[in-house]
């Protein structure tokens, strides 16, 4: 029974993963009917529109051979996303993230305490963020981060 809970618990976990990545993937394609069909479902993943994003990459910097692997890679992103799921808690900036394999794709939306203005904010959450990292032991983490919206 546990083991069946668990699975369950993987199952929409990876299913919610799947829905989140289509979410950005359409919404970060440039392409105006997948960008239209993310705007439409905006609502649904809490995101607005009109407030203030940005978007960040988390890749890890040089994986191992034995980290490379899909399950492997799948399963660091996975530590990594309990690891934001944390650090978000005392932030003014939204998230909205997906583990896509070898990278975690994160839209970074401010809140109405934020502003439109997400540089300081987010400069605070990639602090705490990479501090969190470093407790955890974890150094082979890339944060890119790409323009204001």
């Amino acid at each position: 029974l546990i083991a069946l809970d668990m699975m369950k618990k993987m199952s929409v976990l990876h299913m919610e993963n799947s829905n989140r990545g289509g979410f950005l993937a359409d919404l970060l394609s440039g392409d105006r009917k997948q960008l239209q069909k993310a705007l439409t479902n905006a609502r649904n993943f809490g995101f607005e529109p009109k407030a203030g994003h940005q978007v960040m990459v988390l890749r890890q910097r040089r994986p191992t051979k034995a980290a490379s692997s899909r399950d492997a890679m799948y399963q660091f992103n996975t530590n990594v996303i309990r690891m934001l799921q944390q650090s978000v808690r005392n932030t003014v900036v939204k998230i909205i993230y997906a583990n896509q394999g070898s990278q975690i794709i994160l839209l970074l939306e401010s809140s109405p305490l934020g502003g439109k203005n997400l540089t300081r904010p987010i400069a605070d959450f990639v602090a705490a963020l990479q501090h969190r990292f470093a407790q955890e032991g974890i150094e082979e983490i890339r944060l890119m981060g790409v323009g204001l919206e």
